[in-house]
């Protein structure tokens, strides 16, 4: 009796630690920064499973071909940063094609241009899809164990056909997951960084810094590097006629201590912040980064809803 109470209790304790190693705290959070072209999208799975997609780059094929390569048709979050073509008009193809529990927008209106009110309009049109427009200062609810804060945004109607104005209401998120962040800057120009660097300070630290405007020589101040403080910063960029990226800002980043990527000459790229095991105390994070998970990899929660058919 007393042999099978003692085996009883360590089955106990084995399941036990089973069920706490499998918990979303145990799971890795990774980050797609995805090769579009001369534009921006960063896909994440999230700890619980969750996915989330940062803007759609400038056109529907290079967002499609990651969509269909990882057989995604579930999308729990899509945030458009701002209103500008090579953010958003890949997200035509993501509605059409995925089903997206919750869109995040600004109230910035791009009176130079129409289609950023179809990506809306299909927003709205979208079932079961909330809309939010989230405020700087403001946190967002996607996984327990990761902190999403929103240091920058425009919650307020807004309209201007400026691309320095709408720039500068890019939506900015810091993604914190088990003591290592990721700082996600849109399009940002240097006065918002200065206004970043007078509201959070030394809060901005972060590990990776998906670099703002892609590469542009208006952003990537040496005073808001010296905050956040990158190890790896990642530049969106493809041919272009802006002079993306700067050679004055990759100096910059190489003299804040980052390590520079390029999507148009490493491709695709991922970062992937890997959860700690066999303890609940703080310790340095694993960190993998720079490998692409080959294509029809399964992620997120794309098993729930079967793929939309086209128009």
């Amino acid at each position: 009796m007393q042999g099978y109470t003692c085996t009883a209790i360590i089955m106990k304790k084995f399941i036990i630690i089973l069920l706490f190693l499998s918990s979303p705290l145990f799971a890795d959070l990774t980050v797609y920064f995805i090769d579009v072209g001369q534009g921006d999208a960063e896909y994440i799975v999230l700890p619980n499973g969750k996915t989330a997609l940062i803007d759609g780059g400038p056109s529907n094929t290079r967002i499609s071909d990651f969509i269909t390569a990882h057989n995604i048709t579930t999308i729990d979050y899509v945030v458009l940063t701002h209103p500008h073509s090579d953010h958003y008009q890949g997200l035509n193809y993501v509605f059409d094609n995925c089903q997206v529990k919750a869109f995040y927008d600004t109230k910035m209106d791009n009176s130079g241009a129409s289609g950023d009110e179809t990506v809306r309009t299909k927003a709205q049109n979208e079932p079961g899809c909330s809309i939010y427009y989230p405020s700087a200062g403001s946190t967002l609810s996607w996984d327990t164990n990761v902190t999403v804060r929103v240091l920058n945004a425009c919650s307020t109607d807004t309209s201007s056909s400026s691309g320095e104005d709408i720039n500068n209401v890019s939506i900015v998120l810091q993604m914190t997951y088990n003591q290592a962040s990721v700082l996600f800057t849109g399009d940002i120009q240097s006065t918002v960084e200065s206004t970043l660097v007078s509201s959070y300070g030394d809060s901005l630290k972060s590990d990776i810094l998906k670099v703002a405007h892609h590469g542009s020589a208006y952003s990537s101040t040496a005073e808001f590097l010296n905050k956040v403080k990158p190890t790896k910063a990642y530049i969106e960029v493809g041919t272009n006629s802006y002079g993306h990226p700067d050679a004055g800002t990759i100096s910059r980043l190489q003299s804040a201590g980052a390590i520079v990527y390029r999507t148009d000459t490493d491709g695709t790229l991922t970062y992937t912040i890997s959860s700690s095991t066999g303890t609940n105390q703080p310790q340095t994070p694993a960190i993998k980064g720079n490998t692409v998970k080959p294509a029809g990899v399964h992620v997120g929660s794309a098993s729930a809803v079967k793929k939309k058919s086209r128009n």
